[in-house]
């Protein structure tokens, strides 16, 4: 594994064990009436924000040098086998009978964008990646130039309006069911996917990056002011170690190497394993409901995640080529100058 991948495996423990324990503090408050996680830092904000980060970087490597079709195919196959068996465990628990219609759009991962209540409140963010992959596909297909930079733009501005002015306003804006800050959380996406493009030594115009950013601390600051503190600290901090963990190069231990490989598990399982037992002491119990939950996920990543990948990979080396009606790599990469 390079040494770039292993940095980003690191990050995404940092941000699904951020993500834990955002989940084990709100059952802390059930349990005991703590209140940590709920003012101030709120490790849940900030886990979410340097996953949208990563996933952004991610998904722009992916295709620059993965074939369209191949890229949907490798994508499928390593999202939907451990996003299914979550879903029903979250159907084997609900707590009322299931519409099939609602199994069915929670199932194709779209419960939200369906107007279905999500069977777990966690999958909203997988939707907003499953919605970002298409956007970078129909760049892809129309070989638009320089449109990444122009969308995040564009949606950075809609998020001032809609996340921060409107809501200072007492405006009650138009939201997506599956987020609050649907176009927030789509401009840390596409930044990513712009510090990808930076990594890569395809710089977009000077005048890009400044403005992106200062769009950014400006729906944060309009959002804190709206009475969102801890979402505006914990979003300027995920953006800051993400910046400062591409820029220092450094060798993270192997356990938080191995327990990154396993995150998309630990975001799926979680919250079974929170709310599975309780524990007589706040500190003991989170203690617990982490390590389990780790343990749990990297039997998951190991048991149902590998399989299906490894199966990807064979059906892929056996044709031998990009599959069947998709442009190459090298020939059209998103927002490529």
């Amino acid at each position: 594994m390079s040494q770039r991948l292993t940095h980003l495996d690191a990050l995404r423990a940092v941000a699904a064990l951020s993500v834990v324990l955002q989940h084990a503090f709100e059952r802390l408050y059930w349990d005991y009436g703590l209140t940590i996680g709920y003012t101030g830092f709120n490790p849940g904000y900030f886990g979410v924000t340097l996953f949208f980060l990563i996933s952004g970087f991610v998904i722009a490597a992916s295709l620059e040098r993965t074939p369209l079709g191949t890229f949907w195919f490798k994508r499928l196959f390593r999202l939907f086998p451990a996003y299914w068996v979550s879903v029903a465990l979250a159907a084997w628990y609900a707590p009322e009978p299931l519409s099939a219609v609602r199994l069915a759009a929670n199932a194709a991962m779209i419960g939200g964008l369906a107007g279905q209540k999500l069977l777990l409140p966690i999958y909203w963010t997988l939707e907003l990646e499953l919605f970002l992959y298409g956007i970078l596909t129909l760049l892809v297909l129309t070989r638009l130039r320089e449109r990444t930079d122009a969308l995040l733009l564009v949606v950075l501005c809609g998020a001032v309006v809609t996340d921060g002015v409107l809501p200072l306003l007492g405006v009650d804006p138009p939201r997506n069911v599956t987020s609050n800050w649907m176009l927030s959380n789509l401009g840390v996406l596409l930044l990513g996917v712009l510090s990808h493009r930076i990594w890569r030594g395809q710089p977009p115009q000077q005048t890009v990056l400044p403005a992106a950013g200062a769009l950014l601390m400006l729906v944060t600051l309009l959002s804190a002011l709206g009475g969102y503190p801890a979402w505006m600290v914990a979003r300027t901090a995920g953006v800051t170690v993400f910046v400062a963990a591409l820029a220092w190069r450094w060798s993270p231990p192997q356990w938080l190497v191995a327990v990154g490989e396993a995150s998309y598990s630990l975001y799926l399982f979680h919250m079974f394993v929170i709310y599975a037992f309780a524990v007589p002491h706040p500190a003991l119990a989170v203690a617990c409901w982490v390590l389990a939950s780790v343990t749990v996920a990297l039997v998951a990543y190991h048991v149902v995640e590998r399989p299906p990948m490894a199966l990807a990979g064979r059906i892929i080396a056996r044709r031998g080529a990009p599959l069947r009606g998709e442009p190459t790599a090298g020939k059209t990469r998103y927002g490529a100058s």
